[in-house]
């Protein structure tokens, strides 16, 4: 959407800065000429005290207007930059947009109209030293999995069948933009699984996540933050779920038209009350096999 509005706007004369957190940039990459990261200018409890009461004012995670919290945080970016005056695109005006795709009230590809994709290019973070050839694995306790006892059981299953075959990387790094509503889902230590957690601090958890995931050969995840950015990035991406009150379908209807709009590699979408763990891992297996010699390709430029 963003990249729509500033081409909609012709913005080619102005300076756009985007400002976000977590190390998100590669998230803006082309759009902005500026990033910058308000963890530069708060530490992580001040900022999640801010957000705190944000959501405290406003009712609401996602941000549906523009709170006077976020003025002042805004007032303290543009102190930051030196910025006299500034005008703010807000992720108001996209959730106005999308609420009635949300309640299924327009289609799924309503969206498209209002939307120019872009896949992210990045390399895997060198700084991490992972493995050649893996899975990205992220999974949370959110509307697409709840249920938890059931859910953390499947998921568990499902990794360690997945890492009896090969490295199995987990994307939790102990900070994350989609709030406490989606819980991570505890993994059980294995041979073969490899976590970021302890590895990786707050300010580069975005950045670093999606350079782990642009570098896996595939990634397994719940529905929900992880699949755009793997779909983004023109990585075969399997999403997971449990049929059940609060979960859309339209959700992955738009990261389906996502992919297709990309050419990437596309979206599997996995019940997990009708697919077993060890049967999913079995077909990531044999799929993993056929991906990996044309990623190594790929990357050799041959």
């Amino acid at each position: 959407y963003l990249a729509w509005i500033l081409k909609q706007l012709n913005l080619i004369d102005r300076r756009v800065i985007a400002v976000s957190r977590a190390g998100a940039e590669l998230w803006y990459a082309g759009l902005a000429d500026e990033y910058l990261d308000l963890l530069e200018l708060y530490n992580l409890e001040e900022f999640e005290g801010i957000d705190e009461e944000r959501m405290r004012r406003t009712g609401n995670r996602k941000q549906r207007s523009l709170s006077d919290v976020e003025r002042d945080v805004l007032d303290a970016a543009a102190r930051h930059l030196g910025l006299d005056e500034f005008d703010v695109v807000h992720p108001a005006t996209m959730f106005r947009m999308c609420d009635e795709v949300w309640r299924g009230r327009l289609p799924a590809e309503f969206v498209a109209q209002y939307s120019h994709y872009t896949k992210i290019e990045t390399e895997p973070p060198a700084e991490l030293d992972l493995p050649a050839h893996y899975v990205a694995v992220r999974f949370t306790n959110g509307p697409a999995s709840s249920d938890r006892p059931e859910a953390q059981n499947y998921v568990n299953e499902l990794v360690q069948a997945l890492a009896a075959n090969g490295p199995v990387v987990a994307l939790y790094t102990g900070y994350s933009v989609e709030g406490a509503e989606f819980e991570e889902l505890r993994l059980d230590a294995c041979e073969g699984l490899i976590s970021l957690r302890d590895r990786v601090g707050p300010r580069q958890s975005a950045r670093l996540e999606t350079q782990a995931i642009a570098g896996a050969d595939c990634c397994v995840c719940t529905m929900g933050g992880a699949v755009p950015l793997a779909v983004c990035s023109g990585i075969e991406t399997i999403g997971l779920y449990r049929r059940q009150p609060g979960f859309a379908s339209v959700h992955w209807a738009v990261a389906d038209f996502t992919a297709s709009q990309l050419g990437s590699s596309g979206l599997t979408v996995v019940d997990m009350q009708q697919v077993p763990a060890r049967q999913l891992a079995d077909r990531v297996r044999r799929r993993r096999t056929a991906y990996s010699p044309r990623k190594a390709a790929a990357r050799d430029g041959s």
